[in-house]
């Protein structure tokens, strides 16, 4: 489904990618502040979805953690994609085909999707040009043992 994706629905893929890089999807403080949404269309008969983009600077420990983790080029942001269904309830299937087209195929395994959240939840680091950063695992399951 990623790959169908990546062939029929390219300029949604894009607006995905330009709401990344927007200034508006970075975290602000306050409570006025939302992230940017898209609608996104419907892909094999299955409902279409929204997606709301959240991107956090990484602090230095996290960074230090990565930089110790992994000898790749280091973090400058938190990526977080959070899909919810229009109308009925979304299939675990087309969030995840929708990150599968986003992200490389080789940089797969960078995405870790948060269990513990109420609509399907995807995050990554990335780098100062959005390029994926591998990160363990275990900087996404603190909050679901707290």
């Amino acid at each position: 489904m990623a790959r169908m994706i990546q062939n029929r629905e390219s300029d949604s893929l894009r607006n995905v990618l330009s709401m990344v890089r927007h200034p508006r999807s970075l975290v602000r403080p306050g409570a006025r502040w939302r992230p940017p949404t898209l609608q996104l269309p419907e892909v094999l008969g299955e409902d279409a979805a929204v997606v709301a983009v959240r991107r956090h600077r990484v602090g230095t420990r996290a960074r230090a953690r990565i930089r110790g983790w992994s000898s790749e080029t280091e973090p400058a942001y938190l990526l977080m994609l959070r899909f919810s269904a229009t109308e009925k309830e979304l299939p675990a299937a087309t969030p995840e085909a929708w990150v599968r087209a986003l992200v490389p195929t080789a940089a797969a395994d960078a995405v870790h999707q948060l269990t513990g959240e109420t609509a399907p939840t995807f995050c990554w680091f990335v780098d100062r040009d959005f390029a994926p950063v591998h990160s363990p695992a275990s900087l996404f399951t603190a909050g679901e043992a707290a």
